[in-house]
């Protein structure tokens, strides 16, 4: 009954339909490949994530485990357990067009964008930053590990960029702003305006804050 819910066919529809007649084709090799790997003895079982076709023509995702029973060395049936798993194929495909919306938001703003870590010795360090950040800080080479904040920041404003962050340390935290001046190695200075906000990313062990930076010299 499982089965026949998943493909939406009846038991009699099933006993006549092979395999190959319901698996979307751009899936059908590799499903092929690891049968005739199985059947060879080069391998026990084997498990797959496949699209099979619905009567309608629509597709659902299904995780398919195969086993194979030998009597005497020789192939005698096959053992197959299906899982239909389009709900979290669904989550998936959700998930990583946010990552790649997100990414190309971020490479592309005008604003200046750094990821930084808040944890322990690393909390304030750039694990990525945009082109823009690198413009408005003046920094070279890959930004990755740097401590941009020791050499752009005045010195008095330090404190304040550590309770900003602090301000954002917690699963439930609002976003931070607040603006500080800054130095750069010619001794020219101004003014940029911070807003932090916690990366709620729970696959990633370290927690990471994204920033925006502005410069805003001209409206001080």
């Amino acid at each position: 009954k499982s089965a026949c819910a998943l493909f939406e066919r009846s038991e009699a529809e099933l006993r006549q339909t092979h395999f190959q007649d319901i698996t979307y084709p751009p899936d059908l090799h590799a499903d092929e490949s690891l049968l005739a790997e199985l059947l060879a003895g080069d391998r026990n079982s084997f498990q797959i994530e496949k699209r099979y076709i619905m009567p309608d023509g629509s597709l659902r995702w299904a995780l398919l485990q195969v086993s194979l029973i030998r009597h005497n060395g020789a192939p005698l049936h096959l053992i197959a357990q299906l899982t239909g798993i389009d709900e979290r194929k669904r989550a998936e495909d959700a998930a990583t067009l946010a990552t790649a919306t997100f990414r190309a938001a971020f490479d592309h703003s005008a604003i200046g964008m750094a990821v930084v870590h808040l944890d322990g010795d690393e909390r304030g360090r750039v694990v990525n930053a945009n082109a823009a950040f690198a413009q408005i800080t003046r920094m070279t080479g890959n930004p990755a590990g740097s401590e941009w904040s020791k050499d752009l920041l005045h010195s008095g404003d330090l404190d304040r960029l550590r309770a900003l962050l602090d301000g954002i340390d917690g699963a439930d935290a609002p976003t931070q702003r607040d603006e500080f001046r800054i130095v750069h190695d010619d001794d020219s200075g101004g003014w940029i305006r911070v807003v932090a906000a916690p990366i709620r990313d729970h696959s990633r062990p370290e927690r990471l804050a994204v920033l925006q930076i502005e410069d805003i010299t001209t409206e001080r």
